[in-house]
């Protein structure tokens, strides 16, 4: 599933089910303009533009239904370099070439649980410390005592929370939040 970046909304169901998800955040509907930047978009400083680069995201995910939501969510935020894996042997070749600031993984996986994924990924260059969300639908208390034992910073439940997803994404964005791979 490698670097779709931002992918196209290829059927009238998947536009649907983006633009709810839209709607329940507050967000512009997906449509022609969809790599357009957002209009609500604060004026960005020319100036200022030199030092920024995208949020360097990976995320983890075997349902290609999920991860193209999940996509297309984050193409409103704008700001962001996504990545896609199928599954941890994927994601461990990716970051071989390129750290990610952020990790976002399914807990289960056709290959690995996310938990033996972050350990894996914790033992790789650059990623000792990258925050990393679990996403998953059993969203029992053991389970997310578990996550934040095995060290992940935050759990998003399946079906995801877009407004808390962006919200997590914008403190970890923030200057102090999280310290951007180079």
């Amino acid at each position: 599933m490698q670097n779709l970046g931002y992918p196209a909304l290829p059927c009238p169901a998947l536009r649907c089910a983006v633009n709810a998800l839209q709607m329940s955040a507050d967000l512009p509907p997906a449509g022609a303009d969809d790599l357009a930047a957002p209009s609500h978009a604060a004026p960005v400083d020319p100036a200022a533009t030199f030092e920024l680069r995208p949020l360097r995201l990976l995320y983890v995910e075997d349902n290609r239904i999920n991860a193209m939501l999940f996509a297309a969510a984050l193409q409103q935020r704008g700001g962001v370099e996504l990545r896609l894996a199928d599954d941890a042997e994927e994601a461990l070749m990716l970051v071989r070439d390129w750290t990610p600031d952020v990790l976002v993984l399914d807990a289960r996986l056709p290959d690995m649980n996310g938990f033996d994924l972050l350990r894996a990924l914790r033992r790789q260059p650059g990623l000792d410390s990258t925050p990393a969300f679990m996403c998953s639908a059993d969203a029992m208390p053991e389970n997310l005592e578990r996550a934040a034992e095995a060290g992940f910073v935050g759990y998003w439940s399946k079906p995801i929370d877009i407004r808390k997803v962006m919200a997590d994404l914008e403190r970890l964005a923030d200057p102090g939040g999280v310290r951007l791979a180079t």
